[in-house]
């Protein structure tokens, strides 16, 4: 009982908040108030537990691919060495299904149904928002179009389940603006703003956390330069790809230290690419033992660190890519024109 007392750290982020994520998220949890609370738990965790075994097989296939049950079993070593598995395991987080949603996605990026993949992962996890940003900027309307389609439907259908009193009060009583400040500056936040915050010598005055000056301006700042670096990129375009999911990591206010098993992806992609890299081979098992090994510190801002870290790796080697394309291309090419 004491932790429902008014005056509880629980009850002032948790209970007088309300649901933080939007209504058609409640379509994930819904069904489980059908059952106790015994078996919705054991349905809860198979439900992971099947994302985390097409998760595995995903990651094969798409980055392993042709190695069979040994990149099977890689894949596997890889995500079960990351920290934030274990941690997603403890919490019974949600970060193993929306880890195969983004798979998928990254799968048919190129394929008008990544939209709904896009949408379920936002139904999922709200950060999955951010990667709009890769179709906008590639200009994949059709992919952007089946995403608002895909999530209107997905609110539609919560509209029918909840009923429009607790459907519209997610609008009219903005949940998220009720959290207190703290939240935004726990060490199991590891964000740009929650590092910002809890290095920042001065208050915030009457400013709420999202509009600190100097995460604004990082923020428009690491936006920009991603953005530019998508736009320009013709080949390995799943740099540009890589790079937007580490900025949808490093700018979500809300991105917890068990969140980095996304990080995988990346980290792959530039293992994929390891010609690319200073070192070849040997380099990028160093760089991706580096990361791992700076999440599991979990000293300070040590996974912030690792995430910023990739992010630049990432970065590096988009401009590299980019000067090397224009140094080769033959005049009169059209190899560098828009995309469609």
């Amino acid at each position: 009982k004491e932790l429902f007392q008014s005056d509880t750290q629980f009850t002032e982020a948790s209970l007088n908040v309300g649901a933080t994520y939007p209504p058609h998220s409640m379509l994930l949890f819904e069904p489980l108030g059908f059952s106790n609370i015994h078996t919705a738990y054991l349905l809860w965790y198979v439900l992971q537990t099947a994302a985390l075994v097409a998760a595995i097989e995903l990651l094969r296939r798409i980055f392993l691919g042709g190695s069979g049950v040994w990149g099977l079993g890689l894949a596997a070593l890889l995500l079960f060495a990351l920290r934030g598995t274990w941690v997603t395991i403890n919490f019974g987080q949600t970060n193993f299904l929306v880890l195969l949603l983004i798979l998928l996605y990254w799968r048919d990026h190129e394929l008008p149904r990544a939209g709904v993949w896009l949408a379920l992962g936002i139904l999922v996890k709200l950060y999955v928002v951010f990667l709009l940003l890769y179709p906008l900027l590639r200009r994949q309307w059709l992919v952007v179009a089946w995403t608002v389609v895909s999530s209107l439907l997905l609110a539609f259908a919560s509209l029918l389940v909840l009923g429009p009193t607790t459907f519209f009060s997610y609008f009219t009583l903005h949940p998220a603006s009720h959290l207190p400040s703290w939240v935004y500056s726990e060490r199991i936040n590891q964000s740009l703003l929650a590092v910002i915050l809890r290095n920042s010598n001065g208050g915030l005055g009457n400013r709420g956390p999202l509009a600190q000056p100097l995460f604004l301006a990082l923020a428009l700042l690491l936006a920009c330069v991603t953005s530019w670096l998508v736009y320009r990129l013709r080949r390995r375009c799943e740099y540009g790809l890589a790079l937007v999911l580490v900025l949808t990591l490093l700018l979500y206010p809300g991105t917890l230290v068990h969140y980095t098993l996304i990080l995988l992806i990346p980290l792959l992609v530039i293992w994929e690419y390891r010609e690319d890299f200073p070192g070849g081979i040997w380099g990028t098992v160093g760089l991706i033992a580096f990361v791992y090994g700076s999440i599991a510190l979990q000293q300070g801002d040590s996974t912030f660190a690792a995430m910023l870290l990739v992010w630049m790796v990432l970065a590096g080697l988009a401009v590299f890519r980019t000067q090397n394309l224009q140094t080769i291309q033959p005049e009169g090419s059209d190899l560098l024109t828009a995309p469609h």
